[in-house]
């Protein structure tokens, strides 16, 4: 019965509401829920009093999860939506003015529609080849057609590439996680190291594929960095 209920409602929440929306619903919640928590039980959710509220706040609030059995659909929804929480307009500290870097984004740029202020490149290239070993597989001949591309978001912090690139693998157990929930999150580390470029490339999940799978697609990702945009394996 659960799955009838929650399904649509995960379809119109992540389809239908725009992003926007969504995370200033969220910060507004939050705002409200924090300041409560923090009245009524602070530092007592049973974790060590030294560390932060927000982090109490946030294990209380997810101590509800234990009583819904955690399903692969749920935890792909959960990471799917990582990025309304991390909004362009929550950190605007680590964002640079224009007038004090000329090779900042002085016209607009597509990544307002992915909730970020940065450029997005949608990528999507087809390999050669595949030069590093990984798992069972030794060599490209193991690699089929359609594996051998290369797909993802490249965020761009400026008008020109950056010279150091962050290689973004997100988390999830190789069971979730997408590149389009981590936009977010990976322009915000890499607007805190300096303004770097930041590629965030899909990998394969399981149970539909295979672990060996994934990490065939992460090194392709990396070798697209280096033999298809021309960054240097130091600058990764």
């Amino acid at each position: 019965f659960l799955s009838l209920v929650e399904n649509p409602l995960f379809r119109f929440w992540s389809r239908r509401v725009p992003l926007k929306f969504r995370q200033q619903l969220t910060f507004v919640a939050w705002t409200i829920y924090l300041p409560i928590h923090k009245a009524l039980i602070g530092r007592r959710s049973g974790l060590h009093p030294s560390v932060s509220l927000e982090y109490h706040a946030l294990t209380s609030m997810m101590w509800w999860g234990r009583l819904f059995p955690i399903t692969i659909k749920r935890i792909r929804m959960a990471l799917s939506q990582l990025h309304v929480c991390h909004p362009c307009w929550a950190y605007k500290d680590f964002i640079k003015p224009a007038s004090t870097d000329n090779k900042h984004l002085t016209k607009r740029s597509n990544g307002e529609k992915h909730g970020i202020s940065g450029h997005v490149i949608e990528v999507y290239h087809q390999m050669q080849t595949k030069l590093t070993p990984t798992g069972f597989r030794e060599s490209v001949r193991n690699g089929k057609h359609d594996e051998m591309i290369v797909t993802g978001h490249y965020i761009q912090q400026s008008s020109h590439p950056s010279e150091k690139v962050i290689l973004w693998i997100y988390g999830g157990a190789f069971l979730a996680g997408d590149s389009t929930g981590n936009l977010g999150i990976a322009e915000k580390v890499g607007l805190m190291s300096g303004g770097r470029d930041c590629f965030i490339p899909n990998y394969r999940l399981i149970p539909e594929a295979h672990l060996d799978d994934a990490l065939f697609d992460v090194t392709l990702a990396y070798e697209y960095l280096l033999y298809e945009r021309g960054i240097r394996p130091e600058n990764v």
